[in-house]
């Protein structure tokens, strides 16, 4: 019974559809169905496509805008406005010219290996920015541009270092240039010739025969000097060293320093220029020995030791009270110059820097250089030695001994206000070393009573300048 209504009722459904006007009215309800739906989707799209945001980011490049340096970062709808007019950089020596305006995307790209993939940046815009931005459908990027003014100091410049306490390569040089025109005591030329193997290196013939090198080394300068004869009386201080080198001639060498006496260098290369045979021409082959030979000279932990004194004796040399090494145009102590040279040298240049050999004082070599028109005498006559009355220089403290503390400097209470003045007075070098059991320490290794004493013991001495803090709260 059911299977008949059932067939009863399909036949039915599927009879209606025999109907013209039935079937014309199902296939506008679907039609109209699926426009609704297509309407919606539309709808739905354009709806997020106007919602949807894009970055647009502003490069300072190298300026300032509002006291930052940091880039602008903007998000913005679609088709949106965003005024920029208000958005000028600054930039010290320059003047802001506007944006470049740029659209980075990803570019692929099929090759024989498959598809590659790079980011691509494109300009946008001309350059002299635009006041308002209509956001497109990507992100933007604009970088600033400026025009240097006519005041801009010269650019990429680097300081050179100067000291004027010492020769200079250029001053030894012009110094042994000029005994060319004393043919009497200097008949064979002198001759300076450089080779591309060793382009800071300058050699110094006596005509065609090799007597002596000099090899710049940042503000300093290794001269080297050529002998017959045994080096260990030529070695006056510790910056004249023996050297090995692959040669038949013995050599050594000095570093030119604060301490260096000009007389002292010309009598070192006069001797040099003496015992340099000038028949005996240096060859192609003994020349390529003697360069083979100067490769390890380079890493010379001595040079190193003299830059890093010169350096310390420039930096004590400028304080309103040096030590008295510099007064005296001397090496520093033993103590100050390990105190002063620990930070600057590894622990392998330290063993060779600090050695007894090298720890020495210069010797008191003082005697008066005979000139260059008399450099033939090989005998002097002693001359009796007049006393020059000096006067009395007060000693001048160098250090604190932190040694010689009162108990009152010992357990005064410091506030934090006054361990910054401390640090200020340290920062301003109104500070003497200070020195504990006899050795210096370091400024951050001291406490706060210690650092204290430390500048009142330099007021000590400078009482003509105020104190940033009170150092006698007791009085």
């Amino acid at each position: 019974m059911n299977m008949f209504f059932a067939n009863e009722s399909g036949s039915d459904f599927w009879a209606r559809f025999q109907d013209p006007w039935y079937l014309a009215l199902v296939i506008i309800a679907l039609v109209t169905i699926v426009a609704l739906i297509v309407l919606i989707i539309l709808f739905v799209k354009f709806r997020d496509k106007r919602l949807e945001t894009r970055t647009l980011t502003i490069y300072l490049d190298g300026g300032q805008f509002q006291g930052s340096s940091e880039d602008l970062v903007f998000h913005a709808k679609l088709n949106s406005d965003i005024d920029i007019s208000r958005i000028k950089p600054e930039k010290p020596g320059y003047k802001f010219t506007g944006f470049n305006v740029y659209k980075k995307y990803v570019s692929s790209t099929i090759t024989d290996e498959g598809i590659t993939k790079s980011l691509v940046s494109s300009e946008e815009l001309d350059g002299m920015g635009k006041d308002v931005i209509t956001m497109p459908d990507y992100d933007l990027h604009l970088v600033a541009k400026y025009a240097p003014l006519p005041i801009l100091p010269a650019q990429d410049l680097e300081d050179i270092e100067y000291y004027p306490d010492f020769l200079t390569t250029e001053d030894l040089l012009a110094d042994l240039k000029h005994l060319n025109y004393d043919r009497e005591h200097f008949p064979i030329k002198i001759n300076f010739r450089k080779t591309k193997r060793f382009p800071d290196m300058i050699f110094i013939f006596k005509g065609k025969t090799l007597c002596s090198m000099l090899m710049p080394y940042k503000s300093l300068t290794k001269v080297y000097f050529r002998t017959n004869e045994p080096v260990e009386n030529k070695l006056l201080s510790p910056f004249y060293h023996d050297e090995d080198i692959n040669d038949s001639m013995n050599w050594y060498s000095l570093i030119v320093t604060y301490t260096t006496k000009p007389s002292r260098f010309i009598k070192s290369f006069v001797d040099a220029y003496r015992e340099c045979d000038e028949d005996f021409e240096t060859t192609e082959v003994e020349f390529d020995l003697i360069l083979g030979s100067l490769s390890s000279t380079f890493s010379d932990p001595v040079l190193d030791r003299a830059l890093a004194i010169t350096e310390q004796y420039e930096k004590d040399r400028a304080l309103d009270n040096p030590p008295s090494y510099v007064l005296e145009r001397k090496l520093p102590s033993s103590d100050q110059e390990e105190h002063n040279l620990e930070e600057l040298l590894t622990e392998e240049e330290k063993k060779l820097v600090f050695s007894d050999a090298q720890e020495e004082e210069i010797d008191d070599v003082q005697e008066e250089e005979e000139p260059v028109g008399e450099v033939d005498k090989l005998e002097k006559v002693p001359q009796p030695v007049k006393e020059e009355l000096k006067e009395e220089v007060p000693p001048t403290p160098i250090y604190a001994s932190l040694d010689d503390m009162e108990e009152e400097d010992k357990n005064i209470i410091i506030s934090e206000s006054e361990v910054q003045l401390i640090e200020l007075e340290h920062h301003n070098g109104h500070y003497i070393q200070p020195k504990r059991k006899g050795r210096f320490i370091k400024w951050d290794k001291a406490s706060k009573e210690e650092k204290r004493f430390s500048i009142k013991t330099y007021y000590k001495y400078h009482q003509d300048e105020k104190p940033l803090i009170n150092l006698n709260p007791s009085k």
